[in-house]
């Protein structure tokens, strides 16, 4: 179990948790003040759809996989 913790890179982790634990804070401020317009939630929705396309599909599996050639300005 002590050798997992040795294996963490605690800056790394604490900037992501920092990151999303003030996302959180300032979305529970933010809305009751400004309050949510119906294409907000979309906008975001969408976002991540592309987002997690664009990791899967080109991230992952060119560097897992090599499921395919890219060109040399892409890698």
């Amino acid at each position: 179990m002590m050798s997992f913790f040795k294996k963490i890179d605690w800056l790394t982790s604490s900037f992501f948790s920092l990151t999303l634990l003030l996302s959180i804070v300032g979305l529970a401020v933010y809305i009751p003040l400004a309050g949510v317009h119906w294409l907000e939630p979309v906008y975001c929705a969408s976002a991540v759809f592309i987002i997690a396309l664009v990791i899967a599909g080109g991230y992952h599996r060119y560097f897992s996989h090599k499921a395919y050639e890219s060109h040399p300005i892409l890698k």
